[in-house]
């Protein structure tokens, strides 16, 4: 195994790439099994060294997007806000009231939509009052 190939999998392991990249899955197969040749391992390091720097860059404190029977097994969220762009396609995430969270922190980039979230919580409690005899 060249050196190359030993740091692109020491990479893939500590940044925990192949949970966000699972295009990496078979590289790394053939990066154990001694079958990538040293042209390979370069390539396949400078496209780790790109996905580090970018996380770097970009930091996400989720080593993966959730699974969506992870998220629904208790039914769907009451106040739906966002769709991940990491996640399954189409799939919504958000707030279920019976989990009654006292606090929320909303943070981002400039605009990344972290008032528009927290409006859209707003409104959408507002709403389930409007309807519920109970205040939430």
């Amino acid at each position: 195994m060249t050196d190359e190939i030993a740091e692109s999998l020491r990479l893939i392991e500590q940044y925990r790439l192949l949970d966000r990249n699972p295009r990496l899955e078979p590289y790394v197969w053939l990066a154990r099994n001694g079958r990538l040749s040293a042209a390979q391992g370069r390539l396949l390091l400078y496209r780790v060294r790109e996905m580090v720097e970018h996380l770097r860059d970009h930091p996400c404190f989720l080593h993966r997007a959730p699974r969506r029977k992870q998220l629904t097994a208790d039914g769907p969220a009451d106040i739906e806000f966002f769709t991940l762009v990491e996640g399954e396609e189409g799939m919504r995430y958000g707030i279920k009231l019976l989990d009654r969270p006292r606090f929320l922190i909303a943070t981002g980039a400039t605009g990344s939509g972290k008032s528009t979230a927290l409006r859209n919580i707003a409104l959408k409690v507002d709403e389930l009052n409007s309807r519920e005899e109970t205040m939430l």
